[in-house]
């Protein structure tokens, strides 16, 4: 059916809908829910027959108010945390598996084989991260030099609080501003930071500092590392829709892109400052026990793992 029929046979019961949200006194309407069920089958339809951007974008701003209209925003507003961390967060991040799985890929690949070469190519640390930092990262985790024998004072834990929170934002910010330039400044961060992570990880491991680097990264790594996978798959997702708008304006695709990729951001700064939380005053605890610190570690890489493979099940992020 072309859209002009299609526009004419639905018009009727689009502008209906438009009384009824324009009335200034809200009230509930009987048919409301029926035309607002055959509302989204139209939504649908039309982005199926790749009908004009346009159209589509009007009957997508129809939908999100009819459903304001429908549910109300008080549900909303009380259990709105409640919702999109037990459903929402979640589901978005499985509705983007492609990109999410593929920014695990750019971030994943460079850190283990960084990790593994260095063991037997020592060298290669010496070709990605400066000598400096080389030595500075030595005298962090050497267990010689007394650091991890020494129990850092309260306000010491939270101005270290605030200096992870700064460092790792700005990791993620990178990686999610990047992809304003086609995805390409993503995919670079994502692998950049994969590839130093890994060559420090593996540098001190050659070392033989196992116990003092090994044992304070373990129970913030799963938030911090996936936050940042997390960044770069939202900013791909708005540069990818530069890229590739399909029937819509490449200025509508951004906007409905880094709607998405905002959502997803919003779950993605909790598990930053979160592990930044952790950092500060669990993983560099002197008094809890290595061997404490790795279950808690483990536990919470199968917890994250678990939570956005099941959470949320059955629920469909609204689309913007």
């Amino acid at each position: 059916m072309k859209q002009h029929y299609f526009e004419e046979r639905n018009k009727e019961s689009w502008q209906q809908i438009k009384t009824i949200l324009s009335a200034k006194k809200k009230r509930f309407d009987r048919d409301f829910p029926a035309l607002y069920r055959q509302l989204c089958r139209d939504l649908a339809i039309a982005r199926e027959r790749c009908y004009s951007s346009f159209l589509i974008q009007d009957l997508e701003d129809l939908v999100e108010k009819g459903h304001q209209h429908l549910y109300g925003k008080k549900g909303r507003n009380s259990f709105g945390l409640i919702n999109y961390f037990g459903r929402e967060f979640p589901a978005l991040i499985r509705q983007e598996w492609r990109l999410v799985l593929f920014s695990h890929f750019l971030f994943y690949v460079p850190f283990f084989l960084m990790l593994v070469l260095i063991q037997f190519y020592p060298h290669i640390a010496y070709m990605v991260i400066p000598e400096e930092s080389i030595m500075q990262m030595e005298e962090i985790y050497d267990p010689a030099s007394g650091h991890f024998e020494e129990q850092r004072s309260a306000a010491d834990d939270i101005q270290m609080l605030g200096f992870y929170i700064f460092n790792n934002v700005g990791i993620d910010f990178k990686c999610f501003a990047g992809g304003i330039l086609g995805g390409i400044g993503s995919i670079f961060f994502i692998f950049y930071n994969g590839l130093i992570i890994g060559a420090v990880a593996g540098h001190v491991t050659a070392l033989g500092f196992t116990e003092t680097f090994w044992s304070f990264v373990s129970g913030h790594s799963a938030l911090e590392l996936t936050a940042a996978v997390f960044s770069g798959a939202c900013g791909m997702k708005m540069g990818f829709a530069l890229i590739n708008p399909g029937n819509l304006t490449r200025l509508l695709a951004l906007k409905k892109a880094a709607a998405t990729g905002v959502k997803m951001l919003y779950g993605t700064a909790f598990m930053t400052f979160t592990a930044a939380f952790i950092e500060a005053f669990w993983s560099s605890n002197t008094h809890i026990p290595n061997s404490t610190k790795y279950i808690f570690g483990i536990t919470f890489w199968v917890l994250v793992l678990l939570y956005f493979a099941f959470a949320g099940r059955g629920y469909e992020p609204e689309q913007n």
